[in-house]
């Protein structure tokens, strides 16, 4: 679960890291290990999709389409923000 309740947020959307947390950056993909031997504490295995995106409580004003990313996502709460239009569909940047 990822829980961005920050009262005090400044902007209007959610960084875009969130939304592509799945994808490996430059930096990520030069010291990622997909070993088995790796003696790291961090076993790739064992990480699991996001299940649960809570951004309630923020002054977000839309929701890019980059959220289909998170294809595992059963619960996105966006309560108490200012999306653009009478919905959240209407708020979507696709």
């Amino acid at each position: 679960m990822l829980n961005v309740v920050i009262l005090d947020f400044i902007g209007t959307s959610v960084p875009l890291k969130v939304w592509r947390m799945n994808e490996l950056d430059e930096n990520e993909r030069s010291t990622v290990s997909v070993s088995l031997d790796d003696p790291s504490e961090e076993k790739w295995w064992e990480f699991v999709d996001l299940q649960k995106l809570i951004v309630a409580n923020n002054y977000i004003t839309d929701v890019p389409c980059d959220v289909s990313n998170l294809s595992s996502l059963q619960t996105f709460d966006v309560s108490l923000n200012i999306i653009k239009g009478h919905n959240l569909y209407e708020g979507l940047l696709c």
